[in-house]
């Protein structure tokens, strides 16, 4: 993807606002998924330029489950990735439990076409499983790193570093504090 499509566009009548779209679904993370939110769909007028489009995508029909006693309903079906410039992973609900293959399937499709595919935290267990980090370096929450590198142990070069950019997939985890 060319540099000068990232990021948030200067109001020129040309460019439209950077599309980011994240991915809900039943037992989501709550915590990842407002990260996301608090990132890319609070408004900044005090920046002087359009912030980003931001919008929820489900995987599952209607509103989904989150943390606590939480719905979540999206607007968008999991086909509005398609349009993205970044889709969004805000966690998974269970790193021992394997995708569904029509996430997988639309998370490569994002990024073979150049949309930025970013996970937080265990959201890396998703891009893993669609074979985004092939051969990639990788994080996660320091509680998952283990069971990721156990999973792939040939895929991933080093699951402990905090990626600066690894190309159009991105991840982030959570390091514990030094004591």
């Amino acid at each position: 993807m060319p540099e000068s499509s990232r990021g948030p566009k200067r109001a020129t009548g040309k460019h439209r606002r950077h599309r980011v779209v994240a991915l809900v679904y039943d037992r989501l993370a709550l915590f990842e998924l407002a990260i996301a939110v608090e990132v890319f769909a609070l408004p900044r007028p005090e920046l002087g330029i359009p912030w980003y489009d931001f919008a929820l995508s489900s995987l599952d029909p209607g509103p989904v489950r989150a943390t606590g006693p939480v719905r979540i309903a999206a607007t968008r079906s999991l086909r509005s990735i398609e349009q993205a410039d970044t889709v969004i992973v805000p966690g998974w609900r269970d790193p021992a439990e394997v995708p569904p293959p029509r996430l997988l399937a639309a998370v490569r499709r994002a990024h073979e076409r150049g949309a930025r595919v970013v996970s937080i935290c265990s959201g890396v267990f998703v891009l893993a499983a669609a074979g985004l980090l092939d051969g990639k370096r990788a994080t996660t929450h320091w509680r998952y790193t283990d069971e990721l590198r156990r999973r792939r142990p040939q895929r991933h070069r080093d699951c402990e570093h905090h990626p600066g950019g690894n190309g159009p997939a991105h991840r982030h985890g959570h390091r514990p504090h030094p004591r």
